[in-house]
Formats: structure tokens, C-alpha cells, sequence
């Protein structure tokens, strides 16, 4: 089924069941939603301009979250402008994707996310409370990573990377205190 218009994503997801690929065009499209559905992969057209191509990015405004029963699921060639949520959901993987924030809620762990060729302006890997383990077995390969807000640290505001086997291989990582981040 082809959908059209700024609402194209949501409704793709409507009428998406489980094993779907969302192919997104170029262009931009409104989001605000929760992804509920597992072993989804969203497509777009790429994170950025290609100018020798010709192509726009596929640009999504607004918030997704990812509720915590949501496994097996794939992002790949989106410039998310807002929000990127993670609750208690495991493997993730996210290829070539702009994202402006990339927050983990809550006290649970978020399990085997796979972050490749992404360029991240602001990561919180923290949970609700400083002695939690909330990332387990996630990995960040060839990213770039800016971290940006008032707390000036990589593990958001408690300024720690919590979680157990998390790897960032071959990254740029920019943070405004670097005195302030542990990771």
C-alpha cells in the first residue's frame, strides 16, 4: 500500500504488521507517536542532502518512542529532528540516521542496540536513577557524537555512562566539560 501526504509514516505504521518495511520517500513527515509493533524496519531516502544524486533527506519531526515490549526493529536513512525514546525494548538496529537526541527512559535496560554510521547531537545513556545499569550490550560503530545541553556531559545528567558492555568503536565524541564526562 502507498501512502501519501505529511501523514504518510503514520499511517504506513497503522497499516504495518509485524516483519513490514516502511519505505519513506524524501521529504519530511510528522511523527509524535509510539512505535508498539516489533520486527518493523523504517526506511528512508538518507540523513542527508545528495547533491550528486539529487536527493533530499527523509526528515521526520516530532517524537518516536519505542515502548518496552518493541524488539527487533530497524531504522535506517532517517534525520529525526526531535526526539528518539527508548524504554525497556532490545534489538535495535540504527544505520545511517541523524538523530537530534537519542534518550533512554526509565529504570529498566534498554538490551543490544547497534548504532552504525549515525551522527548523534545529544545522547543521554542514563536512567532514573545513578545506579542503574541501563544499557546492556549496545554498541555505537563510526558515529558521531555531540553532546550539547546545559549538563556539558556525555551520560546526560548524571554525567556517567550507565550499563554494562557498551562500546563506542571508532566514534567522535564531543562533549562541551570533558573533564565532567566518565565513560
Amino acid at each position: 500500500t502507498v501512502f501519501y501526504t505529511h501523514l504518510a509514516l503514520k499511517n504506513a505504521y497503522n497499516a504495518a504488521v509485524e516483519g513490514d518495511i516502511i519505505t519513506l520517500s524524501e521529504g519530511e513527515f510528522d511523527a509524535d507517536f509510539d512505535f508498539s509493533k516489533s520486527n518493523i524496519t523504517l526506511r528512508g531516502a538518507g540523513m542527508l542532502e545528495d547533491t550528486v544524486v539529487g536527493t533530499l533527506p527523509t526528515t521526520i519531526r516530532g517524537r518516536i518512542t519505542f515502548k518496552d515490549s518493541v524488539s527487533n526493529c530497524t531504522i535506517e536513512g532517517i534525520h529525526l529532528d526531535y526526539e528518539f525514546r527508548i524504554e525497556a525494548s532490545s534489538n535495535f538496529t540504527v544505520r545511517r540516521c541523524r538523530l537530534y537526541r537519542v534518550q533512554k527512559d526509565g529504570g529498566d535496560t534498554a538490551s543490544g542496540y547497534n548504532f552504525y554510521s549515525c551522527v548523534i547531537h545529544e545522547l543521554d545513556l542514563y536512567g532514573n536513577n545513578p545506579n542503574d545499569a541501563c544499557w546492556i550490550n549496545s554498541n555505537f560503530f563510526n558515529c558521531i557524537i555531540a553532546r550539547d545541553n546545559s549538563s556539558g556531559s556525555l551520560g546526560g545528567g548524571y554525567g556517567t555512562l550507565y550499563g554494562s558492555h557498551v562500546r563506542l568503536i571508532n566514534c567522535y565524541v564531543q562533549v562541551d566539560h570533558p573533564g565532567d564526562a566518565n565513560y
